[in-house]
């Protein structure tokens, strides 16, 4: 008669280990190659792996309050071989410390997931992705294999045009240190609802913002070209998106008393109400935003008319805002109007959008935003006429030189 597992966990000391085990596997993955090396008075005769297992095994029964009689690795080796059994552990050699794996997912939502942090590894350039991703490629498949053995079917192209990594900057020299030194700093205090005093180092468009800053960090947001800090200034209450590398390396955790999740949650879900509302990263002064999530501020309607071959592209983007309509183009296909409904703080950054398409669009309201348009169109013309002038005299110059010579 074949052996069944179970029938060796009918003592409740035998089966309490074994649920020890899973949640020791749940709460240290890569158990066993965590610091194995060093583990003291460790047996000799027994894998480095096993020996640091059992070790977290006795702490996560004794957090527990669960008296486990000692066992050997001999014993723990068995209860692998039965979570193998059960599929909770894969087949694979754990080289590389012990997990749960898939096990916790399926084998789908397990790639679908380590997609979303490989994007993030490589184009955001986020170090902690970098990290957590080789460190669960490595568990997986062996650091031999790690390479090919992982596909990235998704990925998210947007990539930090700016450098993200403090080891990197290091080895390259860089006396630049931004906020990214402070990660860690700056990611438990989002964490723990903790206040935090940070140093604007960098004023690019000359607006007075340079200095130390009393903040609530809410949420690092990576949008397009970098990485940015999402916050509440604490003597303003005012939301604020800054980029990450405007800021210095100061960040200090302030004596405040710490505000809840709750409060947190409440605050980061304004910034995405503003964010959702308006159209970019500027979250208005401090008044209109107050009047904004009252509901007390009136907003723009903007219309806007495509031509040639951006009315498919304009056509196609049927979510780009949640106010938008895509009224019905001409008859003959010539122009294509659309609308968006936005707050006065997202004017220009909506303007900046809808430049990228220089001769195929007009603003047709409001009055204002046409007119700025059309300056800026001028502008531009104007500047094309000046180098084409230039050019053409320097042609004729050289033509007189010639005849002259």
């Amino acid at each position: 008669m074949t052996f069944h597992p179970s029938q060796a966990y009918a003592h409740p000391q035998s089966f309490d280990r074994l649920l020890c085990l899973i949640a020791t596997l749940a709460q240290y993955p890569g158990v066993g190659h965590l610091n194995a090396s060093n583990l003291p008075g460790r047996d000799e005769q027994a894998p480095p792996r096993l020996q640091e297992l059992l070790s977290y095994l006795h702490a996560v029964a004794a957090q527990q309050q669960i008296a486990l009689p000692p066992c050997s690795p001999h014993t723990l080796h068995k209860d692998l071989q039965t979570l193998r059994y059960y599929g909770i552990l894969g087949d694979q050699t754990y080289r590389w410390g012990y997990y749960l794996g898939s096990s916790a997912m399926t084998e789908l939502e397990f790639n679908t997931a380590l997609s979303a942090l490989h994007s993030q590894a490589t184009y955001q350039r986020d170090p902690k992705a970098q990290e957590a991703f080789q460190a669960i490629v490595r568990r997986r498949w062996g650091k031999s294999h790690s390479s090919e053995s992982f596909y990235p079917v998704r990925a998210q192209l947007n990539r930090s045009i700016i450098p993200t990594d403090p080891t990197r900057v290091s080895r390259k020299g860089s006396a630049v240190r931004t906020l990214y030194s402070a990660l860690d700093t700056l990611e438990a205090a989002i964490l723990q609802g903790q206040a935090i005093q940070i140093c604007r180092s960098s004023d690019p468009y000359q607006q007075g913002q340079q200095g130390s800053k009393s903040i609530w960090p809410l949420q690092l947001i990576h949008y397009d070209i970098a990485w940015y800090l999402a916050y509440e200034q604490s003597d303003t209450q005012h939301l604020v998106i800054g980029r990450l590398d405007r800021f210095d390396d100061q960040c200090q955790v302030l004596s405040h008393p710490p505000r809840s999740r709750s409060q947190q949650l409440k605050r980061l879900k304004q910034v995405h109400e503003l964010l959702n509302q308006g159209w970019g990263l500027f979250l208005g002064e401090p008044e209109e935003q107050r009047q904004e999530l009252s509901g007390q501020l009136p907003f723009t309607e903007i219309t806007v008319r495509f031509y040639g071959d951006t009315i498919p592209f304009i056509r196609e983007g049927g979510y780009r805002h949640p106010s938008q309509k895509i009224l019905t183009p001409s008859r003959q296909g010539q122009y294509l109007d659309y609308q968006v409904r936005l707050p006065p703080r997202s004017h220009g950054e909506f303007m900046r959008w809808v430049n990228r398409f220089m001769g195929n669009v007009q603003i047709l309201t409001p009055p204002e935003l046409a007119e700025q348009h059309a300056k800026l169109a001028e502008e531009q013309l104007q500047r094309y006429r000046s180098n084409q002038q230039a050019a053409a005299q320097r042609e004729l110059d050289a033509d007189k030189t010639e005849r002259m010579g």
